[in-house]
C-alpha cells in the first residue's frame, strides 16, 4: 500500500469530541460523541469510535491536546473507517482548523513537534 501522508504523525492517547455535519435532520441533533485519538498529524487524525462512520463524513471536531491551554477545534471528513472491535478506528482529514484562531495549526504543530522531539530522545 502506497503511503500518500504528507505530514508526520505522532502517536497521541487523548479525548476528541465530534458531531456529524451535514443537510439531514440528523445535523438538527447535534447529538455529541467521543472518542479518543490514536494518532495526529498537521493533516487529520485517527480516532478511535463507538460507530461505523460513511467515508465522506464531514465532523466538527473538539480536540483535547495533551498540554495545549484551549481544546483545538477543526472541521474534517471521514476518509475511512474499519473495525476495531469492539470498536471503529476513522481515519478524518482536516479541512478546516482553529475557529476563528490563527494559533490552532501552529497549537498542533507545536504538540507534534514536540512528540516528535520527545520520541528521538527516548530511542536515543
Amino acid at each position: 500500500m502506497q503511503e500518500n501522508r504528507h505530514f508526520p504523525r505522532v502517536a497521541a492517547q487523548c479525548n476528541v469530541k465530534y458531531r456529524l455535519v451535514g443537510d439531514d435532520p440528523q445535523f438538527l441533533d447535534m447529538t455529541r460523541h467521543d472518542g479518543v485519538v490514536q494518532n495526529i498529524s498537521g493533516g487529520g487524525v485517527c480516532v478511535e469510535v463507538h460507530e461505523l462512520l460513511n467515508a465522506g463524513t464531514m465532523l466538527a471536531v473538539d480536540l483535547e491536546l495533551p498540554g495545549l491551554p484551549t481544546s483545538v477545534i477543526a472541521l474534517g471528513k471521514v476518509v475511512w473507517c474499519r473495525p476495531a472491535p469492539p470498536t471503529y478506528e476513522a481515519g478524518i482529514e482536516f479541512w478546516w482548523i482553529g475557529w476563528r484562531d490563527e494559533a490552532a495549526q501552529t497549537q498542533i504543530r507545536r504538540f507534534i513537534a514536540q512528540k516528535l522531539r520527545a520520541d528521538v530522545t527516548t530511542k536515543a
